[in-house]
């Protein structure tokens, strides 16, 4: 019986310590950057990207990024669609559900877009699908250097 009360002890003050945790009151890292609205354009050759970013409080991000592929001077094929994901330390982590071209199709992709600085860099790494769904392979790292697309900040006049 003294065993049950010496269990009965320690989980209550589990319990208590638990539930008495300080919470964070919603500060999530954002990797410097302020809840509100974010402008960004990247150029890559002759290939541009505008990206708007909605962080909230909570470290939400909502947004969407629109991608222009061109050859030889014409546009060729536009990417355009939403983003939504979170911030996991520096790296903002996104699902990218697009149409591409004149095709109505949805089709999407994750996205990973380091913060450095003041600007975002997107990532390419190895894909993986499983039961329909897209994602990085979690066993590869994501690579920031050779990237396409570097986005630097725009005012909201522009």
């Amino acid at each position: 019986m003294s065993a049950l009360k010496y269990l009965s002890v320690i989980t209550g003050l589990a319990l208590l310590i638990g539930c008495s945790q300080k919470k964070n009151n919603g500060i999530v890292n954002l990797s410097g950057l302020k809840p509100g609205k974010h402008l960004y354009r990247a150029m890559f050759q002759k290939d541009s990207a505008a990206l708007t970013l909605n962080i909230a409080t909570g470290g939400r991000v909502t947004g969407d990024l629109t991608i222009r592929f061109t050859k030889g001077g014409d546009t060729v094929e536009i990417n355009k669609g939403d983003i939504t994901g979170e911030f996991r330390g520096d790296t903002l982590f996104a699902d990218y559900n697009f149409t591409s071209g004149k095709y109505k199709t949805i089709y999407s992709n994750p996205i990973a877009l380091l913060h450095k600085g003041d600007t975002l860099i997107m990532g390419s790494g190895r894909m993986m699908t499983y039961l329909g769904r897209t994602y990085f392979d979690p066993a590869t790292p994501i690579n920031f250097k050779k990237s396409k697309f570097r986005f630097i900040p725009m005012d909201e006049k522009r």
